[in-house]
């Protein structure tokens, strides 16, 4: 729910504060006239009440570079599943966030298969595009700098703690 409205919520929700899609969604539909995003902008329940972002750089919008920085940002600890959520996806009766980790595969053309199970992952690869781009390779949670003063002003050094993928 758009954190914006939340005198409105009908009950508690997770708040809303920005949203992503896919670049797609700009796209005017044929019949409506109206593109995804504006549709999905109006107030809930019929939209998100929010605007969406895309992001329309090639470099980023590349599906491999951008499976390449879902898996940093996962191992950076940017992204969490929780056990709970993790648990109920294998019951799930649609799509969830493991099914999707759980079926992802690769064509013979090196890129992704296609048949709406990986659509939970694509929506977080939207969504580090647009929010969790770095181009440091090291993961800042166990970054050091080189040389540090302690107390005693010795000089401690040390480096970068890198992490395999």
């Amino acid at each position: 729910w758009p954190r914006s409205l939340g005198s409105s919520a009908p009950a508690e929700r997770i708040w809303l504060d920005n949203g992503v899609a896919d670049k797609a969604g700009r796209a005017r539909n044929e019949q409506t006239g109206r593109s995804a995003f504006r549709a999905m902008r109006g107030n809930p329940p019929h939209g998100l009440g929010l605007p969406l972002r895309s992001n329309t750089d090639p470099i980023r919008t590349d599906v491999l570079n951008g499976i390449q920085r879902l898996k940093r940002a996962f191992a950076r600890g940017q992204y969490l599943i929780t056990k709970e959520v993790w648990d109920n996806g294998e019951r799930a009766l649609g799509n969830s966030i493991r099914k999707a980790i759980m079926s992802y595969g690769w064509d013979n053309k090196e890129q992704p298969k296609k048949d709406g199970r990986e659509d939970p992952l694509d929506a977080l690869r939207y969504d580090c595009i647009t929010w969790n781009w770095s181009d440091s390779l090291v993961d800042q949670r166990n970054y050091q700098p080189r040389a540090t003063a302690t107390k005693d002003r010795r000089v401690r050094v040390g480096g970068a703690k890198t992490r395999g993928f």
